[in-house]
This record gives C-alpha cells, structure tokens and sequence, in this order.
C-alpha cells in the first residue's frame, strides 16, 4: 500500500473516531434525542427544575431549552424573561447552542439559591411556581413557558410541630445521590483508548514513510550545462550585462570542449558594442542545446 494511501487510512479511521465521540457527547450514548414539535413562530420552550423539593439554601437547577427554526428565528437575538424572586443567583447564567439541520437548540441554565426570610414563608404551602416566563427576539415575544411546581422545606422541624423535635435537623448526609455522567465512564474509555491506538498507528506509519524516505543527492551540472542555463536565466530576467558575462563563460566552456565555432560566436556576442543580438544568441543557444543533449545521449 502506497504511503500517500496508507496516510489516507489513518486520517479517515481519525475522523470517524472523533465523530462517534462527539456524537455521543452531544445526543448521550445511544445518539438519539427526540425533538418536540414547534409552534406556528418555528420556536418552542420547556422547562425543568432540579430538584423539585428541596431545603432551605440548597442550590436549584433551573434550565430553558428553545428548539426554533433559523429561518424564522434569529438565534443570537434570542433572550429570556423570567423572574425567579425570591430566588437569587449562586452562579452566572450559561448558555449552550446546538446547531442541527435548519434547527437550533438553545440551553439556558440557571443555578438559584434563596437565603432570605422570604422564603421560609413559601414552606407554609405544599409548592409554589415561579411566574411565567417569555422567549424574546429582540425584544418581541416569540413564545411563553410556564415552570413546574417546586417546594421549599425546612432544615429543622418548626417548634411546635413534633414534640421534642425542636431544633433537630433535618439534612441526611448519610445518603448520597448516584453519581450522573455525560457519558459512561466504560464508553469513555472505551473511545479515548481507540483514539490512542489510532495515533500511534499513524505515528508508525508516518516513522516507517520518513526512514524509507532516502533523500537524493543533488545532480551537479556539467560546466557547459551550467553556463547555457545562467545565460537562459539572465535573458529571461533582461539583465544585459549578467547576459555578456554569462555569453562570455559559454565562449570558454565551447573551447574547452574544442568547438571553437561556436566558441567565436559566443565570443563576439558577448564583446558585441550593442547589446547581444536576440536573434543570434537565440540560434546558438539552440545549436549548444543539440551539442549537450548529444554528449548526454552518447553518455547514457
């Protein structure tokens, strides 16, 4: 198999490797996702809240998707309103997008948390909502989501409620929640171990293509071959006086060589007062091209 061939292989193997890790970290390890349906705008929201109950200054996940149609909506003008009062921010916004075909999918995620007194009032009800919210373009709306319902509970039983419980604390830090993954830690192996075997197979290759690869020597020219191409180079740069100096080399090189003709001719070009006729030089270049290409077909 040819090096160029073998180069094409392992690029291809590369390739087709990155694509199945990026599918899987985008769509899960199965690579399938399914899309809700749009509205007549080509733009849809829906929410989620995590978790749904939760105690008092634990931090909650609250996440926007918004699957529109590119043609009809524009993603980078895209904002949200929604207020999460008496909710603050314990970190900074993220966005995610994800280009699909003519669709775009849009992540916001929120983390709140509430440590004011206003929240112990909203563990009187079973759940509360937070108000509705809107998906902007530009400040027009372009379509409305509601979140789910979500219950805020004490860290300690309220005096009163359980005789003798007053103050106890109601956190569990015995029992802690399976750890989640983006993907499975076995296919994650799995594709990173590929991926290295590919790249050490390509690096043997391209070792084996470079120590194969001898490096040729390069051909020196025969003094008159010499002399002919830098008499070829100085007229076509239109340097006169490099062409004289280089009509005048040929001279000495057709002597050495025993044509004295062709010798005089070069001669007289290279002392002519003008500068050397074109149409002379042009006829004995060409006449010393026939005499090297005889002496190298002789040679050979």
């Amino acid at each position: 198999m040819a090096p160029r061939v073998r180069r094409g292989v392992v690029v291809g193997v590369v390739l087709a490797g990155l694509a199945a890790a990026g599918a899987v970290l985008l769509f899960g390890e199965d690579g399938v996702e399914t899309l809700p349906e749009l509205d007549a705008r080509g733009v849809t929201a829906n929410t989620l809240l995590e978790p749904r109950e939760h105690l008092f200054g634990d931090v909650v996940s609250a996440r926007v998707e918004v699957l529109l149609d590119r043609g009809r909506v524009d993603p980078a003008a895209v904002r949200l309103r929604s207020s999460f009062e008496p909710y603050e921010p314990a970190a900074p916004q993220r966005t995610e997008r994800l280009d699909a075909g003519e669709l775009t999918r849009l992540r916001f995620t929120f983390r709140l948390r509430c440590l004011v007194e206003a929240c112990l009032a909203l563990t009187a009800a079973n759940g509360f909502a937070f108000p509705a919210g809107a998906v902007l373009e530009g400040g027009e709306r372009v379509a409305a989501f509601e979140w789910p319902e979500i219950a805020l509970r004490w860290r300690v039983a309220q005096p009163g409620t359980e005789p003798g419980s007053a103050g106890a604390w109601r956190v569990n830090i015995t029992e802690v929640p399976a750890a989640t993954f983006r993907i499975a830690p076995g296919v994650l192996v799995g594709l990173l171990a590929a991926l290295a075997g590919v790249l050490v197979a390509a690096g043997v290759v391209l070792l084996v293509a470079a120590l194969r690869r001898t490096p040729s020597a390069p051909r020196r020219l025969p003094p008159l071959e010499r002399a002919l191409l830098l008499l070829d180079a100085a007229r076509r740069r239109a340097e006169f006086e490099e062409e004289r100096k280089a009509l005048d080399l040929l001279a000495v090189e057709l002597s050495r060589h025993g044509e004295s003709d062709l010798a005089r001719a070069a001669s007289e070009l290279a002392w002519a007062r003008l500068r050397p006729a074109s149409e002379a030089t042009d006829r004995l270049t060409e006449r010393v091209g026939e005499l090297v290409a005889g002496r190298n077909g002789r040679r050979a």
